[in-house]
């Protein structure tokens, strides 16, 4: 970093720390571009109005380089990086000399020099070949991969992240997707979204962690390898100190294995259409189970299909992802756009004809078995996805997991006296983990709710005592039967002291004229005395 006027004073070699051109305090940030004199230079050279007026005032100024990275505001790095070079040069001479140069001098010096660096350099240029594009990659045994990514909504003015995470199988073991209400930065989601994939892999007792995101930024910071912008260095040094919790971890950049973070991506794009924070451990989430390929077709042709379908209809072409495994393939994005462009619903027959290279000749019939009138839309082809990542269509339960570290003897102690005393019929038992206390939620079997309790129907909780709680019971997305208890549930957890390791016994006492259900508690510690 420039030894500034600032970083002098704090380390007491000097007293003043103001600016010699306008006075103001002298960090990296204002001598090489706050400052009147460097915003004059940097408005000679034709730096878009939007990228000045949006940086007016940075601290350091890898701030600043960060930022027009993203925002793509600089199409010239090489004259960008001379420039302010010049205007550190300027600096020193007016400091140590006295002599001071016009805002236009330096420019056209800038100018100039860049010009002379490009004519000097005959190298020829070294083509290096496009890397091929490569599938997700599991981790080793006994760890687990949190995908992590960002997304920016510039019209709501909101951000979304998505997690998701998987063991060397790649089966699925967690998901999220949440929606943040500020308008961050590109940096800024990345960074929230890696702390996001922490936090679940922290309440889902994960204790050996692979996390991978786009940010290479983020990544060097949390590895300590690079400096990361201000703007996120109270995050960065949060989530190194809750890395300290995992027995062992590291982090890696995606790099241009993008399509290996698709998953994460796509839950990061979904979050922003969520009103809260999604999360998913006993279900898969509903962008990622899609319409899947009969197996017969895949043992045949899947060997030649690629990540990429081409879907051609009387009405156009359309471009749709595919999700593959080992033993499966599933149609994914976009094939949304195709459905909704020919109105197809339940009970439309559709007949794929194969045509060699990923493409299909689409046939579709309505309800009455009559091929439909396609609507009139030529050389329809959407956007070229990027190829998906491969995933397992396998669900967790909740004992696939790796035990916490409250999964001592009096765990276990625990669980067999709630198994002892529970009732035989119209009950149900759960061992609480951390995402039952930190999201505010516990699963409610299948087959008990699908019996006793309607969707979206409020039931009251008692324990021993007269007080009741009122809970919502509901199924947290519209194409999923898994129920959960949600509202309510927080207070119901907070009054009786619950903690991750208990194991609450919940009973059906009556159905009618409200559902009333009474919950005992076998708390872990109280088991664990000799």
């Amino acid at each position: 970093m420039p030894a500034t006027n600032s970083r002098l004073a704090s380390r007491k070699i000097t007293r003043d720390d103001s600016c010699g051109l306008c006075g103001l305090c002298e960090t990296s940030g204002h001598v090489l571009w706050g400052c009147k004199f460097a915003s004059e230079v940097w408005k000679i050279v034709g730096l878009p109005t939007k990228a000045r007026d949006q940086l007016q005032r940075p601290k350091e100024f890898i701030d600043v380089v960060w930022r027009l990275k993203e925002d793509e505001s600089v199409q010239d790095w090489e004259r960008y990086a001379v420039t302010a070079w010049k205007i550190w040069n300027n600096r020193n001479a007016f400091k140590h000399e006295g002599h001071c140069k016009q805002p236009k001098q330096v420019a056209e010096e800038a100018r100039n020099y860049t010009e002379e660096c490009r004519q000097s350099d005959t190298t020829t240029p070294i083509r290096i070949p496009a890397r091929a594009k490569t599938p997700w990659n599991p981790p080793r045994a006994g760890w687990y991969k949190v995908n992590v990514d960002g997304a920016i909504s510039s019209y709501s003015g909101s951000c979304g992240v998505g997690v998701v995470i998987r063991n060397e199988k790649g089966q699925l073991m967690g998901a999220l997707s949440k929606r943040i209400q500020l308008p961050l930065g590109p940096l800024e989601v990345e960074a929230k979204a890696m702390e996001e994939g922490i936090h679940l892999a922290r309440d889902l007792s994960l204790k050996e962690i692979i996390i991978e995101g786009g940010a290479k930024q983020v990544v060097m910071a949390i590895s300590d390898t690079g400096s990361a912008p201000s703007s996120i260095c109270k995050l960065i040094e949060g989530m190194r100190l809750w890395l300290l919790q995992f027995k062992s971890w590291t982090v890696s950049h995606i790099g241009s294995r993008r399509n290996g973070n698709m998953v994460a991506h796509q839950l990061a794009k979904h979050a922003k259409f969520e009103d809260e924070c999604t999360v998913w451990v006993e279900d898969t989430p509903a962008i990622v189970s899609k319409q899947s390929i009969p197996p017969k077709f895949v043992k045949d042709f899947g060997d030649e299909i690629s990540t990429l379908a081409t879907l051609t209809s009387c009405s156009g072409t359309w471009k749709v992802g595919l999700l593959k495994t080992e033993k499966n393939i599933w149609f994914c994005d976009n094939l949304e756009d195709f459905f909704e462009c020919h109105s197809i619903s339940a009970g439309h027959l559709l007949v794929f004809k194969y045509e060699g290279h990923s493409n299909f000749h689409v046939i579709i019939f309505d309800k009455t078995a009559m091929e439909i009138q396609y609507p009139s839309r030529k050389n329809v082809i959407l956007e070229e996805l990027e190829d998906i990542v491969e995933l397992d269509d396998s669900n967790v339960s909740r004992n696939d997991m790796q035990p916490s570290d409250t999964s001592s003897k009096g765990r276990e102690r625990a669980i067999q006296a709630a198994k002892m005393s529970m009732p035989k019929s119209r009950s149900f038992m759960t061992v609480l983990q951390p995402y039952n206390i930190r999201f505010k939620y516990v699963y409610v079997p299948k087959r008990f709710a699908n019996k006793h309790v309607a969707r979206n129907q409020f039931v009251n909780l008692q324990t021993s005592g007269e007080k009741q709680w009122r809970v919502r019971c509901y199924c947290h997305t519209s194409t999923s039967s898994a129920m959960r208890l949600g509202m309510g549930w927080a207070a119901f957890s907070r009054d009786n002291d619950l903690e991750e390791g208990d194991v609450c016994v919940f009973e059906m006492i009556k159905t009618s004229p409200t559902v009333l259900m009474r919950v005992s508690t076998f708390r872990a510690h109280d088991y664990a005395v000799n």
